[in-house]
C-alpha cells in the first residue's frame, strides 16, 4: 500500500492521505476514515502477516472448525444474526426454527394469548 506519510501542515499530502485511506462498507453503511491517524505505509506492512491470519481465522470459524477446544464445540454466535452462515443446513434451519418459536411468543405476549 503507497500513500503520502502524515503530516498535520501539507494540505496536499492530507487530502490525498484521505484519498487514499477512506474506506466505505457498502453493505453495513460504515464509513472510516484513518487518514488523519500518524500512520504511514510501514505501519500497514507490519501487521499485514497479522491481519491474513486473523482472516484466515474468521474463515475457519465460519466453516464450522471447532473454536473451543475445552468443550469441543463450533462457536457460532454469529449464525444467530445471519444463520445462512452456519457451515451445515442442519444448522441453519434449527436456528431459523428457535427464532420463529421467540417471534411466536413475543407476538402471543402482546395479543395476550
Amino acid at each position: 500500500m503507497n500513500f503520502p506519510d502524515f503530516s498535520a501542515t501539507d494540505k496536499q499530502a492530507q487530502w490525498q492521505r484521505f484519498c487514499d485511506l477512506l474506506w466505505y462498507q457498502e453493505d453495513l453503511g460504515i464509513w472510516l476514515d484513518i487518514s488523519r491517524m500518524n500512520i504511514n505505509s510501514k505501519d500497514f506492512d507490519s501487521v499485514k502477516t497479522k491481519f491474513d491470519k486473523a482472516f484466515e481465522a474468521i474463515n475457519l470459524l465460519e466453516a464450522g472448525e471447532i473454536a473451543n477446544r475445552d468443550e469441543d464445540r463450533q462457536v457460532g454466535h454469529y449464525w444467530l444474526r445471519n444463520p445462512q452462515l452456519a457451515p451445515e443446513k442442519s444448522i441453519s434451519t434449527n436456528i431459523e426454527l428457535e427464532i420463529e418459536k421467540i417471534k411466536e411468543f413475543g407476538r402471543d405476549i402482546l395479543t395476550g394469548k
